[in-house]
């Protein structure tokens, strides 16, 4: 398993080829199911942009939940203003280092393309 600081340094780079400047470890606040809003932090997101992502590890599972993630996916499907936050879940990267680093970068990519075709960023 990559570890979140080694998934944080592959997907900022990946960010940073492209163009996106983030702002690591950022309070977030999102209100999942028209619910009351609810305090997430994100491990880099850009806020003039609306984008970012969550590397989801044991610790950050209290507040990811499942339901939480359904919402923040949701709403990266529409293009009326977000939030655009990818989350990514540990036990999605499989392999040696080298080819889930590869995952990674693929993931992050396909990501900021789907982003760009839908003239978000």
């Amino acid at each position: 398993m990559v570890t979140e600081r080694e998934a944080q340094t592959v997907i900022n780079e990946v960010f940073a080829r492209n163009g996106i400047k983030l702002e690591a470890d950022t309070p977030f606040s999102f209100s999942p199911s028209d619910q009351s809003p609810i305090s997430l932090e994100l491990d880099g997101f850009n806020r003039d942009l609306n984008v970012g992502y969550e590397y989801i590890t044991g610790e950050d599972q209290t507040t990811f939940t499942q339901e939480v993630v359904a919402d923040l996916d949701k709403a990266c499907e529409s293009n009326v203003g977000g939030p655009y936050i990818k989350t990514i879940d540990t036990q999605y990267i499989y392999g040696d280092t080298p080819e889930a680093y590869e995952d990674l970068e693929n993931i992050i990519q396909d990501f900021i393309a789907d982003l760009r075709s839908r003239g978000i960023i």
